[in-house]
């Protein structure tokens, strides 16, 4: 027997409510800058790091990163780890420079976008923005994956009397040139 779409559905809800919530972030004070901050335990498991400073460092960096004018990225500083699980402070690192990015190039296209005449310097920060992102992205996907690579090969020839290898290749192996 098959589940029924509305079960679907209830179990998606559920498996959604057993993840962990972002911690507020709010503004204190007349500095943007200046913070109430999730607890440093919080911090930790959201960026899947060992240490509480570490986590709290790697939150401030972020917050300090964004600026006062980032404020409305803040909270996707929190939603990252909830979304993309990182397993080593380095992806945690990583992730959070991508949000920093993310938010630069939102920037820079607002105010290009904003413009009545087009702005060649928004552009250029817009698209080495994206630019950036798509390394970084790249990057997340290599320390993710191992870097593996595949290789197709399309088309082979071999002629009469020769012979063809497929596989590693080292070159370490066999007599030196002047030996021969």
């Amino acid at each position: 027997m098959t589940p029924s779409r509305s079960g679907d559905h209830k179990n998606a809800l559920k498996s959604k409510r057993r993840r962990p919530r972002p911690p507020k972030i709010t503004a204190s004070g007349e500095n943007p800058t200046d913070i109430q901050m999730p607890t440093d335990e919080e911090l930790a498991e959201l960026y899947g790091v060992e240490t509480a400073e570490m986590a709290h460092a790697l939150f401030q960096s972020s917050i300090l990163a964004l600026g006062p004018e980032g404020a409305p990225y803040r909270e996707m500083a929190t939603f990252v780890g909830i979304e993309e699980k990182p397993q080593s402070a380095f992806e945690a690192m990583l992730q959070l420079q991508m949000v920093t990015t993310h938010a630069a190039m939102t920037r820079a296209a607002f105010s290009l976008n904003s413009s009545k005449t087009l702005n060649p310097t928004y552009m250029k920060m817009m698209l080495s923005a994206q630019t950036t992102f798509l390394r970084q992205l790249e990057a997340l996907r290599r320390m993710r994956g191992g870097g593996s690579q595949t290789v197709r090969i399309e088309h082979v020839h071999v002629n009469d009397g020769g012979q063809a290898i497929v596989g590693a290749v080292g070159g370490a192996g066999g007599a030196k040139a002047d030996e021969r």
